[in-house]
């Protein structure tokens, strides 16, 4: 579920960057504006992919906390403009 909500909040993020618009979080646009602004293109679109690898992974044994770590250096990396290393 976690994986799934921080999915659509990227997809709306980059859609934003990106100039597109709002599908997931309507009710967050203001915020998701603001970040986007600073957001990094390519880092979001890596966010995205571990996001969806995750969600693939959900249902094998691998370590949840290892997981979450990863996604949460990635989207931190995605709004502070700084290349990936993950």
């Amino acid at each position: 579920m976690l994986c799934g909500l921080l999915y659509r909040w990227c997809y709306d993020l980059l859609s934003l960057r990106l100039g597109g618009r709002v599908r997931y979080n309507p009710d967050y646009v203001k915020s998701l504006r603001r970040l986007a602004d600073n957001a990094e293109v390519l880092c979001g679109a890596g966010c995205s992919r571990i996001l969806v690898v995750a969600l693939r992974a959900l249902e094998h044994p691998l370590n949840a906390r290892l997981v979450i770590e990863r996604l949460a250096i990635q989207y931190t990396r995605t709004i502070a403009r700084q290349s990936p290393d993950v």
